[in-house]
């Protein structure tokens, strides 16, 4: 049940962290070179919102994940999304630790530094965002109209690899 809840609900929890984590970023550029705080203040609000739907988004996705037909070929790219996913989760979770312990006392060079791995971190979470975009745009994951088509190439698989075939419901 949640499952099968989680097919829907998960495009909608992804694009919310990417859009607020890429803003997070670019405020945190701002903050580099401006000499008000508030930059950087309200990038770290992004940064947490962001972070906190993130893990929403991992966890949907997670759950839509036994609810969907998996090819090979999808279950590989849904692996290695959903790794990228956790590294996201870590990478922005340590992050804000580190902008929460050293936020009024940065070293020389440290804020940039900061700022750079954020944007790794991002430019980590575009692709693994593309991964998802190709699931369903190339791949037809969780697209309800295409499940026959996926259930028939899924048997087809088992077949030449197993000489039999699964029955999927």
């Amino acid at each position: 049940m949640l499952g099968s809840m989680c097919v829907v609900l998960h495009p909608f929890t992804v694009h919310f962290p990417v859009a607020g984590l890429a803003f997070a970023a670019l405020l945190y550029i701002i903050a580099l070179f401006r000499e008000e705080e508030n930059w950087a203040w309200a990038a770290n609000v992004l940064h947490m919102i962001g972070l906190a739907g993130a893990i929403v988004a991992f966890f949907s996705g997670q759950q839509a994940e036994g609810e969907i037909v998996h090819t090979e070929q999808i279950h590989s790219i849904l692996a290695l999304h959903a790794r990228f996913a956790l590294v996201i989760i870590w990478m922005y979770g340590l992050l804000l630790v580190w902008r929460y312990l050293r936020a009024k006392k940065w070293a020389k060079g440290e804020r940039a530094g900061f700022t750079l791995i954020f944007c790794v971190a991002l430019g980590i979470l575009f692709y693994s965002a593309s991964l998802g975009g190709k699931l369903v745009y190339e791949e037809g994951a969780g697209v309800e109209p295409y499940k026959p088509t996926l259930k028939e190439m899924f048997q087809k698989e088992q077949e030449m690899k197993y000489g039999g075939s699964e029955e999927l419901e």
